[in-house]
């Protein structure tokens, strides 16, 4: 058949029916499921997924507390498009192929500004424009409406119908329900509420019973409606029986002797030994998920078996076919599980995350097909190519001014590196598998490097004297799809794999830099920097505002927003920049490593032409984001100008403080211009339509304000580096988007704790739990109302009671602390705002809040050893202050501030400190 599609009103929500529903995919294998009724929230999506199916929601989904009632589950692969519907209806519309899909449900619940006659008539327009299309319709569902009864609303669905020329499929009743009589007599109810509408010919409906009081309706469409993905074939390299050791024994025969170190030998060499202990391996993908060789190899025994047995009807052929589909279960929830053991462990949220979906029947699938230009792509070399070219298009627009040719000459003092210097650069690569165009993956070239780092050392120290192989410029791009529609270019990004030689060169020259360089990129970047971090940014950020507010006077605060920034740096402008200010061997070496760049797009181990980059700083590379933040070090000079720049890599904040809302204004217009004149004369595009402007302040003085021309509207709230922020530093708003994200965590976490034991789950958690919801907590979250700490501390041991899985609340919650070992928000919090603000002043960076905090700290010790105190004689007015929020170092009683102290140190002395659960321990 083309295909089949199902209705269904679960009744009551789909979640205590998710079993009948998974049954009910697997038996009757649909190809679309509407389930009306299905009430879920949109953090409850995560837990209702089936496995080989994409779940799609309606758009009443929506807002801040929105429910969907209706949902409609996909066979993964299908390429289709969600339509737009009114979000006050629960609605489904889909368009796969030529045919268009509807599901309804129109429930007795209403929005409240409405009337029953009012929310009718809101669906018939609704299914008016979407049935206005030249395409094969099918549109069915829970309407509410009894088709053997008259009713004004069954005469009006009748009218809609014909106009769209849609034929009703239902033909008998489609609810039964038991009611109950005041004499205590039962009665059956019947009524056929559930309609089907179409325009496809030859359908064939049946229904069957379910657990609900409504019946499942199949519709098995005619041959061509409905094509069901493809089975595809990808090629993959085999790492099951990969070893470190065979790594060793294979370098054995590279080893160069007294010959002299060759780069291409080398990589030559590497490559092969890759293909030794990784060889690759076609894998199948059905129904959009990886197929496991091993459980595809049962199944291929299974499947022979049960051909012989219809051959032959030989009973044993039967049993050992039943035998296999046992050990099938049995493999396929042992694989299932350890294969998300190894990455729910992980500190890499990555690996994580991709455990979470494949636990919840999710896949990644890879790319099938594209629409360039109205034309369908499939070929993998055609998909690589439109890829290459969209990319490289998408840069060019962006291009200011031309890059003048460099002639470079080889440096009469080269750079060179001694081994230590090497060893360290290949100790810090991380062991993964990713590679570049030499397709060595990070992790051989490890195991390798124990044998051949001397060969090595030689290799890089002739790339500083004569320049770096053309080969090791060509960056490997895997196009990675971000959200919307798979088809579309527009909703993928480059992710850039370079060489593993390269990035093992790349880390000796940045240690270099920093030595000929330190601090040049300014005191307002905290990227790529020593004792910064987003949260010193953050942190730097909210002090700023803080003190405006607790002077009540006036402010702006805006960022700036670049377009593919860092594709678009000049190497002949940053030439002139550091010529006079680096020795001339790195300078050499540098402005070798960013000229005469290259990149092609690899789809399915298929790659485009070469592209040529004539700028930019690298994606994926090592040394790229610090020469970025040395390119834009001139923004440091807007602070001349009386406002606070606060830079995090690309993203730019500056606060500008007046006496009056006059002066404030002024100043903006001319700091604006200056910054956005600075940033073009380095080849830099601002997007203006996407800065935001916040004013700071207890009350919103004005609405909008004229930047170079454009008129911008003030905004209520701005999300700067991950968190909310407004004028008034109120965290309603950033505590209310955390407590969300904590649900739809916690919700997950309780779905896997099965796969976990309790301290996998509890280390899963501390990463991807805590580390998510509570992320610059010191910046926040004792500043929140107490409504949201309740509302915090709830979801804490609500995440202690799934790893203890005490779903019967029998254990209070000092004991789920004690015997969990976690500590509650508010410890955490003060935990690590301490570890924070003694790092901070040991280390003495970022400098502007080592001066804020030693305005309130003691300058000589109170007791030997037990450092510089907070004095509260110092105090300032303003809670939000971060001085008026540290008093509790005033209890510590170790010596926190000593110069030998470590960070590991630190913060076992912390939790000691801070952690109630610490004090029981023995």
């Amino acid at each position: 058949m083309g295909g089949k599609v199902i209705f269904w009103n679960c009744a009551l929500g789909i979640k205590s029916k998710l079993d009948f529903v998974k049954d009910l995919a697997e038996t009757m294998r649909p190809d679309l499921m509407f389930i009306a009724e299905s009430e879920v929230n949109e953090w409850d999506l995560s837990l209702i997924n089936i496995k080989g199916f994409d779940v799609v929601a309606a758009n009443s989904i929506k807002g801040e507390f929105g429910t969907a009632r209706m949902l409609c589950y996909v066979r993964t692969g299908f390429k289709m498009k969600i339509l737009k519907v009114d979000p006050r209806l629960d609605m489904v519309a889909l368009d796969i192929g030529n045919c268009r899909f509807v599901g309804v449900y129109k429930g007795f619940k209403r929005p409240d500004q409405l009337t029953r006659q009012e929310f009718f008539d809101l669906h018939i327009r609704e299914l008016k424009k979407l049935s206005r299309v030249n395409k094969q319709l099918m549109i069915g569902g829970d309407f509410n409406v009894d088709l053997f009864r008259d009713s004004r609303e069954l005469d009006d669905l009748d009218e809609w119908s014909i106009e769209a020329g849609l034929l009703q499929l239902v033909e008998h009743e489609t609810r039964w329900r038991s009611v109950t009589m005041s004499d205590g007599t039962v009665r059956v109810e019947k009524s056929a509420i559930d309609h089907i509408y179409s325009n496809i010919e030859n359908c064939k409906l049946e229904m069957s019973n379910s657990i609900s009081d409504h019946l499942i309706l199949k519709v098995e469409l005619p041959e061509g409606h409905l094509v069901r993905p493809k089975r595809e074939k990808f090629t993959v390299r085999d790492w099951r029986n990969y070893e470190e050791e065979q790594v060793h024994h294979c370098v054995t025969n590279l080893m160069t002797g007294s010959h002299a170190p060759n780069f291409e030998m080398l990589s030559k060499g590497l490559a092969g030994i890759v293909d030794k202990v990784a060889p690759l391996k076609v894998i199948k993908v059905k129904e959009g998920q990886l197929v496991n060789p091993k459980i595809d190899a049962i199944k291929k025994r299974r499947d022979r078996f049960l051909k012989k047995f219809k051959k032959s009807r030989n009973p044993y052929y039967l049993e050992q076919a039943k035998s296999f589909t046992k050990t099938l279960k049995k493999v396929v929830k042992k694989e299932g599980r350890r294969t998300f053991q190894l990455k729910a462990v992980s500190p890499n949220p990555k690996n994580f995350w991709q455990s979470l979906n494949f636990a919840m029947g999710r896949f990644n699938t890879p790319i099938t097909s594209i629409v360039d230009e109205g034309v369908e792509i499939t070929d993998p070399k055609a998909l690589a190519v439109s890829f290459a070219k969209f990319f490289g298009e998408k840069v060019q627009k962006l291009c200011i001014g031309r890059v003048s040719d460099l002639s470079l000459s080889k440096p009469i003092r080269p750079i060179r590196f001694n081994i230590e210097e090497l060893r360290v650069a290949i100790r810090s690569l991380s062991n993964k598998k990713s590679y570049g165009v030499d397709k060595i993956p990070q992790n051989i070239f490890r195991a390798a490097m124990q044998y051949l780092d001397r060969d090595m050392l030689e290799i890089v120290n002739d790339f500083c004297e004569n320049g770096m192989d053309d080969s090791l410029k060509v960056a490997r791009v895997i196009p990675l799809h971000k959200k919307g529609d798979k088809t579309e270019l527009n909703n993928y990004r480059p992710v850039s794999n370079l060489s593993v030689f390269s990035k093992v060169y790349e880390k000796c020259l940045l240690t270099r830099l920093e030595r000929e360089l330190p601090g040049t990129e300014g005191d307002h970047q905290h990227a790529y920097r020593k004792f910064h971090s987003t949260e010193t940014a953050l942190l730097t950020i909210q002090a700023s505002m803080a003190e405006v507010l607790d002077r009540n006077g006036h402010g702006i605060l805006y960022s700036v927003d670049l377009s593919a920034a860092f594709d678009l740096l000049k190497p002949d402008l940053f030439y002139r920049m550091f010529k006079n200010k680096l020795s001339e061997g790195l300078m050499y070496a540098i402005m070798d490593f960013l000229t005469n760049r290259k990149f092609v797009v690899e789809v399915d181990n298929q790659q485009s032409q070469s592209i040529n980059l004539d700028r930019g700083c690298v994606q994926g590379s090592i040394l790229g984001p610090k020469l970025f933040t040395l390119y834009t070090h001139g923004l440091a000079s807007l602070e001349t100008m009386d406002a606070k720049v606060v830079s995090y890599a690309d993203d730019t904040y500056v606060l500008i403080t007046g006496d009056s809302v006059g002066q404030v204004v002024e100043k903006t217009k001319r700091v604006f211009c200056e910054h956005v004149n600075y940033l073009t004369s380095i080849g830099m595009v601002v997007n203006q339509a996407k800065t935001e402007v916040l004013w700071v302040g207890r009350e919103k003085l004005i609405q909008e304000i004229e930047l170079n021309g454009n008129q911008l509207q003030l905004v209520n709230k701005m999300k700067a580096l991950g968190i909310l922020i407004t004028g008034s530093l109120s965290w309603d708003d950033q505590a209310e988007a955390a407590i969300i994200k904590g649900k739809r965590i916690a919700c997950c976490f309780r779905f896997l704790r099965k796969y976990l034991t309790r301290d996998q789950f509890l280390k899963a958690a501390s990463a991807h739990f805590y580390g998510s919801v509570f992320y610059a907590s010191s910046v926040w979250y004792n500043l929140c109302k107490e409504k949201f700490k309740i509302k915090f501390r709830a979801l804490h041991y609500r995440l202690l009671r799934s790893a203890c899985k005490d779903f019967n609340f029998n254990l209070t919650k000092t004991d789920l602390n004690l015997k969990c070992q976690r500590a509650t928000p508010d410890e955490w919090t003060r935990f690590i705002t301490a570890s924070k603000v003694v790092k901070i002043i040991r280390d003495r960076q970022p400098k502007n809040l080592v001066d804020l905090l030693e305005t309130t700290l003691y300058t000589v010790p109170r007791k030997p050893l037990l450092g510089r105190f907070y004095d509260g004689s110092k105090s300032k007015g303003g809670h939000q202050a971060l001085h008026n929020r540290v008093t509790f170092l005033n209890g510590i009683s170790e010596p926190w501030l000593r110069r030998d102290m470590t960070d590991d140190g630190i913060r076992i002395l912390m939790k000691k400190e801070f952690f109630d659960y610490k004090k029981f321990d023995h």
